[in-house]
Formats: structure tokens, C-alpha cells, sequence
């Protein structure tokens, strides 16, 4: 279940999310099963959150830090992950039917069973 106060600070945009972020780094982020949180979340710090089944269709991802993030079971149809960081991320059974992953570290990242269909890679 996503955290409720951590979700109302996404909410006011990847800014105000960043700069929280450099202040809280000690902080656990628990976004687990977030639905659709935003469109464009380009260059967000989501290192170490826990995305797990998080919705992001259609989001735009590109050049975001998500490091060693949970993501595993996460939905990115037709995201913009382009240039991203996701080292060391768990995405086993994710979605990225026809996500533009081009540019994208998936370095030590566990892809196990993750759904590729039409994604740029």
C-alpha cells in the first residue's frame, strides 16, 4: 500500500519530489500499487523506492533514477523510460509493451519474465 503523505508530495510534481527526496534520503519510499501518478515524471529520483505493481502507462520516465527500485510486477505500456537508470532494479514481471527503453542502464537489473512485446530497446 502506498504511503498516503509520500503520494501527496509526488502529487505536487517532480520538482517539489526531488528536492524532498535530497532532504529525506534516509526515508524508505513506499509507492507500492500507485495508479497512474503522474504523465510526466522526466528525471525523477526514485532510487531505492518500492514501485511493486505501480501503474505507469503512458508516463513519461525518461531520465529518472530508479536504482535499485522495486518495480517487479510494475505497468509501463507505452512509457518513456529513454536514458533511464534502473542498475540493480527489480522488474521481474513487468510490462513494457511497446515502452521506448532505448538508452536505458539495465545493468545487475532482474527482468525475469518481464513482458518486452514491441518495446524500443
Amino acid at each position: 500500500m502506498a504511503n498516503e503523505e509520500q503520494l501527496a508530495i509526488l502529487k505536487q510534481g517532480v520538482d517539489v519530489w526531488n528536492r524532498w527526496r535530497e532532504e529525506n534520503l534516509g526515508v524508505d519510499i513506499e509507492l507500492y500499487g500507485v495508479y497512474q501518478i503522474g504523465k510526466d515524471l522526466k528525471g525523477i529520483n526514485f532510487i531505492g523506492a518500492d514501485l511493486r505493481e505501480a501503474d505507469f502507462r503512458e508516463a513519461n520516465l525518461s531520465k529518472s533514477f530508479m536504482i535499485e527500485a522495486f518495480m517487479d510486477e510494475g505497468y509501463f505500456k507505452q512509457a518513456n523510460l529513454q536514458e533511464s537508470n534502473l542498475q540493480e532494479a527489480s522488474l521481474v514481471d513487468a510490462v513494457f509493451i511497446e515502452a521506448n527503453l532505448s538508452m536505458t542502464n539495465f545493468i545487475k537489473a532482474k527482468l525475469n519474465g518481464a513482458e518486452l512485446d514491441k518495446a524500443n530497446l
